[in-house]
């Protein structure tokens, strides 16, 4: 499957036109990181594990926060609501491979350090953070040409520089009807599954308890603590 194919599969997926349309509280952010091409092409997963056989070269990405325009950090920690959530699509090649057909672990551990980081960045002042801690939790085997959805949310902030964020990976359900009523009913299904029985807190409960998740599409799980350096 081609790059522009993988993003026009994504780009019809349900679940991804709900949170891209005009009701949904996410606003639909640039894989791209900086506006400095030549730095994109030096990213890790963005430029060097990006493209055919790789790492999706067009993943389609979404954040409540990120590019808000009514988003104000100052207002927002002054009346403690400390919450900020990223979704993003992608779709993982051949050759990310760590034994065969099943993609490499170091690999998702990337997916997630960033994405997780990324996620926290709206609340960070100057936008300047570094890892300190990541937790991961392996669940299930994640194939090889592939589709999957990373989900993250900001838990908690402590002293205006630690930031605390969960985050998980999933294989992408698809609607495999493909016509006529059956096909609506289907896209109806999967997105009523992603709204209403995919809860990211139930997910977060279950890692806090340490309890078992009976979700067998869980691929990977994280607990990121990111902190604002004291040389910014």
């Amino acid at each position: 499957m081609s790059p522009s194919s993988q993003y026009l599969k994504l780009q019809s997926h349900p679940y991804v036109k709900h949170l891209g349309s005009s009701t949904s509280k996410f606003n639909p952010i640039s894989y791209l990181l900086h506006d400095n091409s030549n730095h994109n092409e030096d990213l890790f997963t963005g430029g060097t594990l990006s493209g055919s056989h790789l790492i999706s070269k067009y993943p389609i990405l979404f954040s409540k926060y990120e590019n808000c325009k009514n988003f104000n950090r100052e207002a927002f920690l002054k009346r403690n609501e400390i919450s900020n959530e990223l979704i993003g699509f992608f779709h993982l090649g051949q050759k990310l491979s760590g034994q065969v057909n099943i993609v490499h672990g170091g690999l998702l551990a990337t997916l997630l350090d960033e994405n997780l980081y990324r996620c926290c960045v709206p609340f960070i002042e100057n936008k300047i953070g570094v890892t300190a801690n990541l937790n991961l939790n392996y669940k299930n085997p994640t194939y090889t040409n592939s589709f999957i959805v990373l989900h993250a949310k900001l838990l908690r902030i402590e002293d205006e520089r630690k930031f605390f964020c969960y985050g998980k990976i999933e294989s992408l359900k698809f609607n495999e009807k493909e016509e006529g009523n059956e096909k609506e009913k289907g896209d109806k299904e999967i997105l009523d599954h992603y709204l209403n029985k995919n809860n990211i807190d139930d997910d977060i409960k279950h890692n806090l308890n340490k309890t078992k998740n009976p979700k067998k599409e869980l691929l990977v799980e994280a607990n990121i603590l990111v902190m604002k350096p004291k040389w910014v």
